[in-house]
C-alpha cells in the first residue's frame, strides 16, 4: 500500500478528535508549544496547511479568535470532517504544493506533521509555497517526528535537529528548533496500561530536541 493510501485511510473518522493516553496528551502539547511562536494581538491572517480533521485548527481558533484562521489540506474527507468538528473556520481543499493563496497574504503559516509525508522535491516545493503565501517578516511554524522514532509507513522521513534546521534555512530565516515530549523507548505502546500511563506523564514535556519525540522549527520570511 503507498505511503498516502495508509495516510487517507485514518480519515475514514475524524481519528485526531478521538485520541486517548499520550496520544491525546502528546498531541495537545505539541499545540500548545507550536503557537507559542506566535505573539499576536488582534486581527492577523493563519493557514493551518495540512489541517486535517481540524483539531488543530479548532485550537487555532480558540487561542487567537480575532484572527483569521483558514485551513487546508488535500483529502476532501478529512476538511469534511474538519467542517463538522468545528464551527466557523473556513477550510479549502487544496495541495501543499500548489496553494491558490495570493503571494504575502498570510502573517503566519503552520504545517504540524505534515512535511514527513512528502518525498523529496515536494517537500522542498511545500515550503517555498508556504514562503510565497507569507508576508514578509511572517512566522512559518513546521512539526516533525524525529528520528528517534521508528519510520511510519505513512511517513518518508523523520528527522534530527540539524537536517530539520537546515531544510527550513533554504527559505527562512531565524529558524530554532525546540522538542517536544522526551523520548522512552516503547512508551506508545505501554500508555495503554493506567498506571504505567501515569508513571510516564512526566515525559509530556518541552524538552532538550536531542531527545524529544517531536521537533518544532519556528523560522520567520525574510523581509524585503
Amino acid at each position: 500500500m503507498k505511503k498516502e493510501a495508509h495516510q487517507e485511510r485514518l480519515y475514514h473518522l475524524p481519528y485526531h478528535w478521538m485520541l486517548r493516553s499520550f496520544p491525546r496528551v502528546s498531541t495537545e502539547l505539541r499545540n500548545q508549544t507550536a503557537v507559542k511562536a506566535l505573539r499576536f494581538g488582534a486581527g492577523h491572517r493563519i493557514l493551518d496547511l495540512g489541517c486535517g480533521d481540524g483539531f488543530f485548527t479548532g485550537y487555532l481558533k480558540t487561542t487567537f479568535p480575532e484572527s483569521f484562521v483558514v485551513g487546508a489540506d488535500y483529502y476532501l474527507r478529512a476538511i469534511r470532517f474538519a467542517r463538522i468538528m468545528t464551527d466557523d473556520s473556513p477550510y479549502v481543499a487544496a495541495s501543499a504544493m500548489a496553494l491558490g493563496f495570493k503571494s504575502g497574504c498570510f502573517d503566519a503559516v503552520f504545517l504540524l506533521d505534515v512535511v514527513e509525508h512528502l518525498d523529496g522535491e515536494d517537500r522542498k516545493q511545500a515550503l517555498r509555497e508556504a514562503a510565497r503565501a507569507l508576508r514578509p517578516g511572517g512566522v512559518i511554524v513546521v512539526t516533525v517526528p524525529s528520528n528517534r522514532l521508528p519510520m511510519d509507513p505513512r511517513h518518508y522521513h523523520h528527522f534530527d535537529v540539524r537536517g530539520l534546521a537546515r531544510l527550513m534555512q533554504e527559505h527562512f530565516t531565524d529558524v530554532v528548533v525546540t522538542g517536544c515530549c522526551r523520548h522512552l523507548p516503547g512508551a506508545h505502546h505501554l500508555t495503554r496500561f493506567p498506571v504505567i500511563w501515569r508513571l510516564i506523564q512526566f515525559a509530556v514535556r518541552e524538552c532538550d530536541p536531542h531527545k524529544a519525540i517531536t521537533l518544532i522549527a519556528c523560522a520567520k520570511k525574510t523581509a524585503e
